[in-house]
């Protein structure tokens, strides 16, 4: 693959879509209204982890095996064959869990919030419909991306995700929350059905064949993997589903408002964190990998921290135009989410480095005991305080993890004084993410010394860094 332009398909499918799906979801949020939003979102969310879920940790492995030298270097269609076995074996695990989350949805009256009976059926049935579409689907994306299609790949967010929330813009203005639902599920189905249909285009895909061996070996492989993103979703779904039940809908809605903003802040880690997983993967020296994690890592931090600061300082008027009125009581929600997004991006570049050496133990230890904690703060703090009791469950999910990676590569670090002071700089800011009223005086005094800061980094970086790509 080449890294550069692997990089620039990424980004800018993530840059058109996501400019796509965020002005239409500016005007789902407008026509749903914060109540309707939050069922949406909730909705899509249980896709989400669904998903997760139904790679059983199939998508990691076979990343590895093919990117290892004997796939790489060999003739034969080995690679083909163990894509189609991966993918297979998904669809196989798809259709059971669907049937699982049936049971779950009416026989144990589980997931849909019981306040929204009146349609519950149809919400549950068209939620199922979408987890499992989203599961027939996900890992053809895999497929085009380690087979060196990153410009296809990039269609995932420039193109598919913006029609399905078209579709469910449409819906909603037709049908309210449920005509959004439908559309939404519609237009995934049509998806599925032509991007599996592209899979099978392929030359080597055509002659290949699925198997046994290869799925057995596939999630022995990546099965750590999938006990981390199992355990993640089997934590935050059900807080979703606890802030829902003590505090309402509308609390869900405006957290939703504060996922989209998120999406900017996502947008390079997105793009880059798959390439520099293949490309650290491929490095034939310890060096190579430093290297390229340093560049990642600092810019990465950097540019998340200084829009940070820049939303911030605008994000009353940011929220009142896009959103309106109504949703000003998702101020605190979005800031707190987007530090956790900035964490989060930090965190994924160095846990890349620790897939690409392949230390899933250590991957597994840091996510899972995250969860695990951030699953008990929520547990105990959601019941009195709802949505602030989420958040704070978030961030520390967000902080553990980040702290065991930051530890782990210190010693590998070439700029650890730097990496310490960007440590140091989104600790200052916290208070402003968390707080709803803080003193002036604190918000620039901090607000200068990181922008100080910060600029001095991208400066050296600049100068030390000119002939090194990601």
């Amino acid at each position: 693959m080449d890294a550069k332009k692997g990089v620039a398909h990424l980004l800018s499918g993530n840059i058109i879509g996501r400019a796509m799906t965020f002005a239409l979801n500016i005007g789902l949020s407008r026509t749903l209204g914060p109540a309707s939003l939050g069922l949406f979102g909730f909705c899509l969310a249980a896709a989400q982890a669904f998903e997760l879920i139904a790679r059983f940790g199939i998508d990691y492995g076979m990343q590895c095996a093919l990117t290892s030298k004997e796939v790489t270097e060999g003739t034969n269609n080995q690679g083909a064959d163990i894509s189609k076995s991966a993918m297979n074996s998904v669809d196989v695990i798809t259709v059971l869990l669907s049937a699982g989350l049936l049971i779950w949805i009416f026989p144990f009256q589980g997931l849909i919030p019981a306040d929204n009976s009146s349609s519950r059926n149809l919400v549950a049935i068209t939620t199922v419909a979408i987890c499992s579409l989203e599961g027939f689907t996900s890992l053809s994306w895999e497929v085009f991306l380690v087979m060196g299609k990153t410009k296809f790949y990039a269609l995932r967010t420039a193109a598919f995700a913006p029609l399905r929330l078209f579709s469910a813009l449409a819906g909603a203005q037709a049908g309210g929350i449920s005509g959004a639902l439908m559309s939404y599920a519609s237009m995934s189905g049509a998806q599925m059905l032509f991007i599996r249909r592209h899979v099978t285009k392929l030359a080597d895909h055509k002659q290949a064949n699925a198997k046994l061996q290869h799925s057995a070996n596939l999630i022995k492989s990546g099965l750590p993997f999938y006990l981390t993103n199992a355990i993640n979703s089997a934590v935050f779904l059900p807080l979703l589903a606890s802030v829902a039940a003590s505090s309402g809908l509308a609390e869900i809605g405006y957290l939703r408002i504060g996922q989209l903003l998120v999406q900017l802040f996502t947008l390079l880690p997105g793009a880059l964190a798959p390439v520099l997983f293949i490309k650290l993967r491929l490095s034939n020296t310890s060096s190579d990998q430093s290297n390229n994690l340093d560049l990642a890592l600092r810019g990465l931090w950097i540019v998340g921290l200084f829009t940070l600061i820049i939303y911030t300082l605008f994000d009353q008027i940011i929220i009142t135009a896009l959103f309106g009125d109504a949703f000003l009581p998702s101020l605190i929600p979005t800031r707190a989410l987007i530090l956790a997004a900035i964490l989060d991006s930090t965190s994924q570049v160095l846990h890349t480095a620790v897939l690409a050496n392949q230390r899933m133990r250590f991957y597994s230890m840091a996510q899972i005991s995250s969860s695990l904690i951030a699953a008990a703060t929520g547990a105990w703090l959601i019941p009195s305080l709802g949505l602030t009791g989420f958040i704070i469950a978030k961030l520390t999910y967000s902080w553990i993890p980040l702290i065991l990676y930051f530890i782990d590569a210190f010693a590998r670090m070439k700029n650890k004084l730097p990496c310490i002071g960007l440590l140091a700089s989104t600790v200052l800011l916290m208070p402003i993410c968390i707080v709803g009223e803080i003193h002036t005086s604190y918000k620039l005094c901090i607000f200068s010394l990181v922008i100080l800061f910060i600029l001095q980094q991208a400066l050296q970086i600049r100068q030390n860094y000119k002939q090194v790509s990601p």
